[in-house]
């Protein structure tokens, strides 16, 4: 061969495009459709600009995106797929924090499952570990929450597969501490 440098750079720039194509942009999983709720009653939200109200349907749910999420291949089937921290609230000063999965179908990211972090965690650091999502996040204790206490907890949370009755509160990720 009398150029294999060449062929090495157009190996190289194909994997490398590969890659890239392989994830999402931020301003894409702001802009994509979450479901949110429980099994009794969930609905399907399409975020614009990582956000969603809709009042014809229900006069105070909003649903937003601030920018937390990881990559990683959650169901071991070799494509990229994200996890991704969403905030929905029915009104009041309450709102929920959940980590949604997102896989991969090969064409696109789908919502499939989440998990209900807990009552206002403060994250403060999300990764991913062999298949795995890591959050370091400050949560409130159960016995000290109506003091306003929190402790440090690293949690893992893994993707078990979808929900029966659509993504939304868990039901279907493992976390351990």
């Amino acid at each position: 061969m009398k150029h294999p440098y060449i062929i090495v750079c157009l190996i190289l720039c194909c994997l490398i495009t590969s890659q890239i194509k392989a994830h999402t942009s931020d301003d894409e999983l702001a802009n994509m459709a979450y479901v949110v709720g429980d099994e009794t009653h969930s609905q399907k939200v399409t975020l614009v600009e990582g956000k969603y109200r809709y009042p014809d349907e229900h006069p105070l749910l909003c649903v937003y995106y601030e920018g937390e999420f990881v990559y990683g291949d959650f169901n071991s089937d070799g494509l990229q797929d994200a996890a991704v921290v969403i905030y929905d609230s029915g009104g009041g000063s309450g709102y929920s924090t959940n980590l949604a999965f997102l896989i991969n179908d090969g064409t696109q990211l789908i919502h499939k499952s989440s998990y209900d972090l807990g009552y206002r965690p403060d994250i403060i650091f999300l990764s991913e570990e062999d298949g795995k999502v890591v959050i370091d996040m400050r949560v409130y204790d159960e016995n000290t929450w109506a003091e306003g206490i929190k402790k440090r907890a690293k949690v893992v949370y893994e993707y078990v597969g979808p929900t029966a009755w659509g993504p939304s509160l868990g039901y279907s990720i493992k976390a351990t501490d």
